[in-house]
Parts: C-alpha cells; structure tokens; sequence
C-alpha cells in the first residue's frame, strides 16, 4: 500500500511524510486496514465541514482522498482467503463510493456523515480483533504444555 491511499500528507511536513512512511512499511496488514479507516474517517469529516462552510476547493480534496481511501480498501480485499466477510465488505465499499460520489454532486454532507458511521464502526471492530490478536499472543501457554 502507498502510504494512505496515495495521500502523503500534502508535502508540507517531508518529516512527518518520512515518518508516516516507515510506519505503513512496518507495519502489520491490520495496523494498516486500521491506518486506512483512520485517513477514510479524517477526510469524510473534512470534506463534510468543508460542505458545510462552502470551501468547495477543500471539500473536493478530501472526497478524492476518501475515494482513494475505499478504493485501496477494496483492491486489498483478498476473496479467496477472505469468503464471505470480504464479499461483504466489497457490498459496503462500493456502497460507500457511490454514497461519497453523491455527497460530492449534491452538497450533502449528512452521506457523509452516514459514511463515516459506518467507517467509524469499522475500525472499532478492527480495533478489538487487533487487541484480542495481540493479547492471545502475549498470553502465557497453559500449564501443563
């Protein structure tokens, strides 16, 4: 993955840029489905304030890196190991583009605050299933093994 769906922070910072690039090299895939969710959410919430105080020129930026965002979501999918659950989440991605699409043409930033809902419960659950993951690895093994 190229960083945040191709977003690299804008160029401002080449310091936070480099950072931000060692962690995505670094780390594991769900860090970086979180890190994805956590780019989606910040630019949804952008582009819906932007909507909201008429800053057309930002609210376009923040849709184009949304839709990147979902887009390197969907082209991580792996079907073939991820059976129905990446069959569902393939439904609820290409949902949330056309949602984003519509919010861009029409101003509406209440789909994007929709969207980000569901992103927002996305994450959560990536969320626990990274700590459960994390603490059955660091759990000692039953006596006895």
């Amino acid at each position: 993955m190229s960083g945040y769906g191709g977003y690299d922070g804008g160029g401002r910072d080449p310091a936070a840029a480099a950072y931000r690039q060692s962690r995505v090299l670094s780390s594991p895939p769900t860090d970086l489905v979180m890190m994805l969710y956590e780019r989606l959410l910040a630019d949804l919430r952008g582009a819906a304030i932007a909507i909201r105080s008429n800053d057309i020129e930002r609210k376009s930026r923040r849709i184009q890196r949304a839709t990147d965002v979902l887009f390197e979501l969907m082209a991580s999918l792996d079907h073939a190991q991820g059976g129905e659950i990446s069959q569902r989440l393939a439904a609820l991605y290409s949902y949330m583009i056309s949602r984003v699409g519509e919010a861009s043409r029409n101003l509406d930033a209440a789909a994007l605050d929709e969207v980000g809902g569901y992103v927002d419960s996305l994450l959560q659950a990536w969320t626990s299933v990274a700590t459960d993951a994390a603490a059955a690895t660091s759990s000692p093994p039953p006596p006895g093994r």
